[in-house]
C-alpha cells in the first residue's frame, strides 16, 4: 500500500507544518496497519528531491520520538542542504535552476539561523544517525544535488554507531540535448570503491559507466 501525504506547503505554511503532516501520517499508517492488513513494522518513508527531504526529516523525527519503528527510508535525487556548497553545485549549476531552489529553501526555512540548524529542517545538519532507518540513496551523475545526496550517505555511514544504515546507493544517468552526459573521469570508480570499502550495494547504469548492473 502506498500513501501519498497532502502536506501543507510554504510559503504560506513554511517548516515546521510540511513535515509535521508529514510525520503524523506516517503515524497514522502505522496505528491504523492492522484495520487494512499491513505490517506495522514495514513502513518506509520516501520521495524524491524536496520529498525526500521531508523524508529523511521524518526518519530523524521518528528515531528521536521511538515511533514508529521505520524499516527503510527512500531518498531519490534528494535535496537535503541550504547551503548549496558542493563542487557538483558549482560543476553543473548550469544543468538547473539553482536561483529557484535557493528561492526555495528561503520560503521553506525563512531566514531564521536557529531554523536552518535544524536537522529536521536541513538533514545535511544531522550529526548523529544511530537508530536511524536504512537509506536506500539515489543520485544522478550531472546533477547539482548529486554531491550533498553522497555526503548524505557518507554522513550515515560514518555516524551510525555500528549500525547497517546504508542499503544501497543508485548512480543514474542524466539525458541531456545530444544523449547521455559523462560524469567527470574517475568519478563512478571512485564511488564504487568506497560502497565496496564500507559493503553497500552500488548500481550505475552500463551506458555511464561501464560498470553494469
Amino acid at each position: 500500500m502506498v500513501v501519498s501525504v497532502a502536506y501543507r506547503l510554504p510559503p504560506e505554511h513554511p517548516f515546521p507544518a510540511p513535515i509535521d503532516d508529514c510525520y503524523a501520517a506516517v503515524n497514522w499508517v502505522h496505528e491504523t496497519a492492522d484495520q487494512w492488513g499491513g505490517n506495522p513494522n514495514l513502513i518506509a518513508v520516501g520521495g524524491s528531491s524536496s520529498g525526500a527531504l521531508l523524508a529523511a526529516a521524518v526518519a530523524l523525527i521518528a528515531r528521536d520520538r521511538s515511533r514508529p519503528r521505520l524499516a527503510l527510508q527512500m531518498l531519490l535525487y534528494p535535496t537535503l542542504d541550504d547551503r548549496q556548497d558542493t563542487a557538483s553545485v558549482e560543476a553543473f549549476s548550469l544543468a538547473s535552476k539553482m536561483a529557484d531552489d535557493r528561492y526555495v529553501w528561503r520560503h521553506y526555512i525563512g531566514e531564521n539561523p536557529q531554523v536552518a540548524a535544524s536537522p529536521y529542517a536541513v538533514p545535511a545538519r544531522c550529526s548523529d544517525f544511530t537508530g536511524v532507518a536504512p537509506a536506500y540513496i539515489l543520485a544522478a551523475e550531472v546533477d547539482p544535488l548529486r554531491d550533498e545526496a553522497l555526503d548524505y550517505a557518507r554522513e550515515e555511514i560514518h555516524k551510525h554507531s555500528g549500525e547497517e544504515n546504508v542499503a544501497a546507493v543508485i548512480l543514474e544517468p542524466i539525458q541531456g540535448e545530444g544523449g547521455f552526459i559523462v560524469p567527470a573521469p574517475g568519478f563512478v570508480q571512485g564511488l564504487a570503491e568506497f560502497c565496496a570499502e564500507h559493503g553497500i550495494l552500488f548500481i550505475a547504469d552500463e551506458i555511464q559507466s561501464g560498470m553494469g548492473r
